[in-house]
């Protein structure tokens, strides 16, 4: 109940309040510092508070400390929308194509696909 209501003031832009919510969840059980559900919120807030060098290190942490998991396609988008605010293209395209080759058929890639500016990078950087 507490990550679906750090989601939802991750939604409503109310980023204090999310991170409270998420350090609290984290402090009572450290083992969430390593859950993808924690961490990629913890992206969003700081993506959103354009603290970009840290959420790219937080989504590089959950790429390496979970490389099975069901949300791994998700934190490979954050970092390809990372790497784009981050003018770094030529890592964004690396990301993508990662993407689109462990994960063909989850929603992350689907999402990917169907936006404009990641498909011209494919073709400016292949």
């Amino acid at each position: 109940a507490r990550l679906e209501s750090a989601k939802d003031f991750l939604l409503r832009k109310e980023y204090d309040d999310a991170e409270r919510v998420v350090r609290e969840i984290e402090w009572e059980t450290p083992l969430e510092r390593l859950s993808t559900e924690t961490g990629l919120i913890m992206v969003g807030i700081q993506t959103g508070r354009k603290e970009y060098p840290f959420a790219l290190a937080t989504a590089l942490r959950l790429l390496a400390a979970a490389p099975m998991d069901r949300h791994r396609a998700q934190v490979l988008l954050n970092l390809i929308d990372l790497h784009l605010v981050m003018k770094n293209s030529r890592s964004a395209a690396d990301m993508l194509r990662k993407l689109q080759k462990e994960h063909p058929y989850s929603e992350a890639a689907a999402m990917a696909k169907d936006r404009p500016e990641l498909q011209e990078l494919q073709t400016r950087n292949p």
